[in-house]
C-alpha cells in the first residue's frame, strides 16, 4: 500500500483566503490533520478517499475490500475522530 503524507496547511491552494486566515477555521483543520494522522494506513487511506468526494463503490475498488467493509471503516473512522480531543 502507498505511504500516505501530509501536506502544510499553507500548502493547500484551493483553500479560500479568507478561510486560511480565520483563526477557528485553521484550528478545526489543524485538529483534521493530527486527528487522521493517528488512524493506521488503511483507514487514512478510507477517510481521505472519502473526504476527496470519492464513493463508497470507488473506494472498495481503489482498495480491494467490500463496499459494506468500507462503510463499516468510514462509522468506526468518523467515531474516531468524533472522540478523539
Amino acid at each position: 500500500m502507498p505511504r500516505i503524507s501530509f501536506a502544510p496547511i499553507e500548502a493547500i491552494q484551493h483553500l479560500d483566503a479568507e478561510l486560511a486566515d480565520n483563526a477557528e477555521f485553521r484550528d478545526k483543520i489543524e485538529w483534521l490533520y493530527e486527528a487522521i494522522s493517528r488512524l493506521n494506513p488503511l483507514e487514512k487511506a478510507v477517510i481521505l478517499m472519502w473526504l476527496d468526494g470519492i464513493n463508497y463503490d470507488e473506494i472498495a475498488a481503489n482498495i480491494g475490500i467490500p463496499r459494506n467493509t468500507v462503510a463499516s471503516k468510514l462509522h468506526r473512522i468518523k467515531k474516531k475522530l468524533s472522540d478523539y480531543k
